[in-house]
């Protein structure tokens, strides 16, 4: 336990000097116990007071993995429970609130004028953690507590809704005003250059594309940003030489999951997921720069539809060249056969898929248009060495 409190204590000493984020410990009852804000007393009474103690108490209920939640006066607090203690960092803001919007929110909440201008000094201490270095700190107190490193899109995230002031409500758009940022990251995507591209990302990741969304409702606003990155990016993936079919394809499908999601989380995942599909669609369109125009065609008519049956005759078809002579020319430029080839790259699909752990092996086999499970499996055995079920155990042994 010495060692466990050690561990939490410099950890909340360097987000302390890094971002003046303080940590906190409180009881099942969220009695306090200690904490290193200076004014402990206004943000405990506002913890107390707010939806967030109520969101974190229901989370663990039925979790035990880390939260980070903001009210609707967008405060937010990053919260573990372990042993018997709520774990707290906090408290911040979740975006660059204006001290219009601040405002608005007393007077829609009939704050007394007297607390209105205490309140906004108060919060004028509050450092901004964006969402993305919120979800590292999450990751860093589960670490420091369990001695485990979560994924990052287990982390749960609960934002509440119903904010009805506006303006100036995001009030630096940090987007705004990054076209050279935006322009740099278009050819690092076109080059296939994913460090070159992630270093760029690193440096937005703070950043807003603009307000996209209502105030309070950041799954929206994280969806809107998704989609507007797939346009970006499918439009630099076409420059690039990918098909405008192969483009749009990839962009639709991304996007649909994206509006499916339900956190904040794993919309953040899909549109990693994307970028990662994309630069691999990129890189196999630059390896068949070599090959002839037909073969090129037919690798990425592959490539658009690996979620497909694909025949050959198909292929051909969109190729422009009859069957055999197609078949032979692919044999000889590719290495392998156009079957080989399309079964090779269902099963380094198959692979990324259940990296993720999302789908079950049946899930994938249907989703990949396989003929039945065991020729699913069959075929995963030839191409990797091992069954789905091995290649699964390994992956989880391998994040142990």
């Amino acid at each position: 336990m010495e060692h466990l409190e050690f561990r939490v204590s410099v950890m909340g000493e360097l987000l302390i000097a890094a971002h003046h984020l303080y940590n906190w410990k409180l009881e099942p009852d969220f009695e306090y116990i200690y904490g290193h804000c200076p004014e402990k007393e206004f943000f405990y009474n506002l913890f107390q007071l707010s939806s967030s103690s109520r969101t974190i108490k229901e989370h663990f209920q039925h979790s035990e993995m880390p939260i980070i939640c903001a009210d609707r006066v967008g405060i937010g607090w990053i919260a573990q429970f372990h042993e018997g203690a709520y774990y707290l960092l906090g408290p911040f803001f979740t975006m660059d609130a204006s001290e219009t919007y601040i405002r608005n929110i007393c007077y829609e909440a009939k704050f007394p004028s007297s607390l209105v201008t205490s309140f906004l000094v108060h919060l004028s201490l509050l450092p901004v953690i964006h969402i993305q270095n919120a979800m590292d700190y999450a990751v860093m107190l589960y670490r420091c507590l369990y001695g485990i490193t979560p994924r990052k899109n287990d982390v749960e995230i609960s934002f509440e809704e119903g904010v009805s002031a506006e303006a100036e409500s995001w009030s630096s758009g940090t987007w705004h005003g990054t076209f050279q940022a935006e322009r740099k990251m278009v050819e690092a995507i076109k080059k296939g250059d994913l460090e070159a591209f992630n270093e760029i990302a690193r440096g937005l990741s703070g950043a807003q594309i603009g307000k996209l969304a209502g105030m309070g409702d950041a799954l929206r606003q994280t969806k809107n940003s998704g989609i507007v990155f797939a346009t970006i990016i499918s439009r630099a993936a076409m420059e690039a030489g990918v098909s405008s079919e192969g483009a749009y394809n990839l962009s639709d499908y991304y996007i649909q999951k994206i509006e499916g999601s339900r956190f904040v989380s794993d919309t953040q995942h899909i549109v990693e997921e994307m970028t990662y599909a994309f630069f691999q669609r990129i890189r196999h369109v630059t390896a068949n720069l070599s090959c002839s125009r037909a073969v090129r065609i037919a690798a990425e008519y592959i490539e658009t539809h690996l979620r497909e049956k694909i025949s050959l005759d198909e292929i051909a078809k969109e190729a422009g060249y009859a069957s055999y002579y197609l078949s032979g020319k692919f044999q000889k430029e590719m290495g392998e056969s156009i079957n080989s080839y399309i079964r090779r790259r269902k099963i380094e699909l198959a692979k990324e898929l259940m990296w993720e752990g999302r789908k079950t092996a049946v899930d994938i086999a249907e989703e990949l248009c396989f003929s039945s499970p065991s020729y699913f499996a069959a075929t995963f055995r030839k191409y990797t060495g091992m069954s789905p079920t091995e290649f699964i155990d390994k992956k989880e042994n391998a994040g142990s």
